[in-house]
C-alpha cells in the first residue's frame, strides 16, 4: 500500500505547534488556511499564494502567504467580514515554486520565524473611535466620526431605513479616546436629525474595547434589521 505524500499542511502544523502557536485549520472564505492567535488577540492566516489548498504534496509546493489582520477583526472568525489584512508578514517568492526539497525546507523555515516574531509582536491599538470605523466598514456601514458641540464627539451612522446611530462613552461625551482609557459604549437609535436616544441599541461597562466594539457593531447589525422601536 503506498505510504501518502508528505504535504505541506502536515509540515507546517507540527512546526507551529513545536513553536506552541496552537495552529488552528480554518476555511477562510472558501480558502483553507491555517489561523495563529498573535500573543495580543489579533489572528495571523497562513495560506498558499493562490488561497488553493494547503494539502498540496512537498513535492508541489507553490509557497506561502502570512497574513496579520486588525484589532477589529474576530480572531475566532476573520472571514466573517469582508475586510483587508493589516500587513503582509511573509510571502514565498515567485522562483521557489515548485522547487527542490531543501529549498522549499528552508522557505517554511523562513515562514516560521516570521509568524513567531509576529506573534509576539503587538499591534498598535487605534483610538476607539478608530476601531469602531474600522469595524463597522467590513458589515457594510459607514461610521463618521463627528462633533457635537462643547467638547462632545460621537461616531455617527446612517442605517438604510433612514435611521441614525450615535456612539459615544457611556455618558455621551466623548469617543475619539485612547483604548487604554475605555469604560464603555453606548450606542443611540433615533430618527432624523433628532438626537434625542429614542432606541438604546447597546449600553455596557467594559474596559475591553476591542471586545467590547466587536460586541457593540453585532448588537448594531442585528439592530439595523428590525424598524425602530418608538
Amino acid at each position: 500500500m503506498p505510504v501518502p505524500e508528505t504535504t505541506v499542511l502536515d509540515v507546517l502544523h507540527k512546526a507551529l505547534e513545536h513553536q506552541g502557536l496552537r495552529p488552528r485549520f480554518y476555511d477562510f472564505r472558501r480558502e483553507n488556511c491555517v489561523l495563529v492567535t498573535a500573543q495580543d488577540g489579533t489572528v495571523i492566516v497562513i495560506n498558499d499564494p493562490d488561497g488553493d489548498n494547503l494539502h498540496t504534496p512537498l513535492s508541489q509546493y507553490e509557497g506561502l502567504l502570512v497574513c496579520r489582520y486588525g484589532h477589529h477583526v474576530d480572531p475566532d472568525d476573520p472571514g466573517a467580514t469582508d475586510t483587508e489584512h493589516e500587513r503582509v508578514v511573509f510571502s514565498t517568492p515567485d522562483s521557489l515554486r515548485h522547487a527542490e526539497l531543501p529549498a522549499v525546507l528552508a522557505d517554511m523555515a523562513a515562514m516560521l520565524r516570521a509568524v513567531v516574531a509576529e506573534a509576539a509582536r503587538p499591534l498598535e491599538v487605534p483610538p476607539v473611535s478608530t476601531l469602531l470605523i474600522n469595524a463597522l466598514d467590513p458589515v457594510g456601514l459607514t461610521g463618521e466620526f463627528t462633533s457635537l458641540g462643547g467638547g462632545t464627539t460621537g461616531v455617527y451612522v446612517d442605517l438604510r431605513d433612514g435611521t441614525h446611530l450615535l456612539i459615544t462613552d457611556p455618558e455621551g461625551t466623548r469617543i475619539g479616546y485612547p483604548a487604554r482609557e475605555h469604560t464603555g459604549l453606548l450606542v443611540c437609535r433615533y430618527p432624523d436629525d433628532d438626537l434625542g436616544c429614542w432606541e438604546t441599541v447597546y449600553d455596557s461597562r467594559s474596559t475591553d474595547a476591542v471586545r467590547d466594539v466587536r460586541e457593540a457593531v453585532t448588537a448594531i447589525t442585528t439592530a439595523a434589521r428590525s424598524p425602530l422601536r418608538t
